[in-house]
């Protein structure tokens, strides 16, 4: 059945939301609130799209060798055969992580398989307050050539396994079409998904054999022109890529500026590469955070360790010193301002009023509802068009109705 999104997704949306650390401090919206400003955008030209009327979820811990990799799995909990998306999480994140978009895409249709290798998830866990000086060297030691060759081939086994248990029957990973695959990274993430579709980074590529990769999507995209030109790197991409990013997209490592992460959508090869760059969005709300990462460690040990971090509970960087450079960039803000506990108008932990990740900009407190909701739609979009060969999708996207739809709060580009 096709039709708009109705309630059981903005219920699930509601859900996501109810905890989501994105939504804080004393002016923040309620999830309510920010639900229905999605929706309300959504109903005036956003992306419509048949939806599974119910999921499932796996979370277990697989072993490649000694290196431990935290999976999960987000399944439509109906009988039949679906394209499977592999979503690679962010550093200091687990495979909770990107609730908001792998619950989009599962009510869309897609088995969603999230793969972390546990060290990668746990390497901002001890960072305390104070310490966000540390995320640079942090920054560099994991987006080095060395760090992606060494997690590739776990992520590559990670793969290979799922296709295993497919093959043997295993519910839920038997309803996924492995021949239909689409690879989504945020951040650290980006960074394996653009190596293993053809990005020159440093790292060998490992062979995927019995997989068919046909569709990439880059969640704030980690470019390093120390590493040489990037128009080498990325002119081995053929595979269908969308890029997403936004103009406030300043990474807390110091590695990337919002301007050259468009630099993987220019100098890939044309043919169905689409750029979704919002304006005055930031690194923070590209993850896609939602309250299954609130998860309360035994003992304080879990991800959340009883702090208000970055991404509130469970999220991968620490609070601290509310005047720290690095987080005030990756709010989106300029440095300065605030408490530990966030001033009125400022963003949780500090950072300068007015900033909240620009929740203020550039119309006031709609303005993240609406790039959440530019995310999902057209993340899903693309999907459709590129792993279920959705007509309706496709004019959509390269009609100029998704263009004319985001208006003011973003632009994509295809080419």
């Amino acid at each position: 059945m096709r039709h708009h999104k109705g309630k059981a997704i903005l219920a699930s949306l509601l859900v996501a939301l109810g905890g989501c650390s994105f939504f804080t401090g004393p002016d923040a919206p309620s999830p309510g609130e920010i639900k229905a400003a999605m929706a309300e955008f959504s109903a005036r030209g956003g992306y419509i799209h048949s939806t599974a009327p119910a999921t499932v979820s796996l979370r277990e811990t697989w072993k490649d060798g000694p290196t431990a990799l935290d999976i999960s799995v987000l399944s439509p909990d109906q009988p039949g055969s679906y394209p499977l998306v592999v979503y690679f999480p962010g550093l200091g994140e687990d495979a909770t992580a990107g609730g908001l978009w792998r619950q989009a895409w599962a009510n869309a249709g897609y088995v969603v398989f999230t793969a972390q290798p546990a060290a990668v998830g746990n390497a901002l866990k001890a960072l305390g307050p104070g310490r966000n000086h540390d995320l640079p060297a942090i920054g560099r030691e994991y987006f080095a050539a060395t760090a992606l060759e060494n997690r590739l081939p776990h992520l590559v086994w990670a793969l290979g396994e799922f296709r295993r248990r497919a093959a043997a029957g295993l519910a839920p990973f038997a309803h996924a079409d492995t021949q239909r695959l689409a690879l989504v990274g945020y951040d650290l993430g980006a960074q394996a998904v653009t190596a293993l579709v053809g990005g020159k980074l440093g790292a060998a590529r490992p062979d995927l054999p019995g997989l068919a990769i046909r569709a990439a999507i880059t969640l704030s995209p980690s470019v390093d022109l120390a590493a040489g030109n990037p128009a080498h790197h990325y002119s081995d991409i053929q595979t269908p890529l969308l890029v997403v990013t936004a103009s406030g997209d300043e990474d807390p490592y110091g590695i990337t500026s919002p301007s050259l992460r468009t630099a993987l959508w220019k100098y890939a090869p044309a043919q169905g590469k689409y750029l979704l760059l919002l304006r005055n969005g930031s690194h923070r709300w590209l993850s896609g955070a939602g309250p299954e990462q609130r998860h309360e460690g035994a003992d304080g040990d879990g991800p959340d360790d009883g702090q208000d971090g970055f991404f509130g509970g469970g999220g991968p960087f620490p609070a601290g010193d509310g005047g720290d450079r690095l987080r005030a960039d990756a709010f989106g803000g300029s440095g300065g301002g605030g408490g530990g506990g966030g001033g009125r108008g400022g963003p949780p932990g500090g950072g300068p009023p007015g900033a909240a990740d620009g929740f203020h900009r550039p119309d006031g407190p709609s303005s993240q509802a609406q790039h959440l909701a530019a995310v999902r739609d057209i993340t899903t979009a693309f999907l459709d068009t590129q792993l279920k060969s959705d007509a309706d999708a496709r004019r959509w996207l390269d009609g100029g109705r998704a263009a004319r739809w985001l208006g003011r709060y973003g632009d994509l580009k295809a080419k």
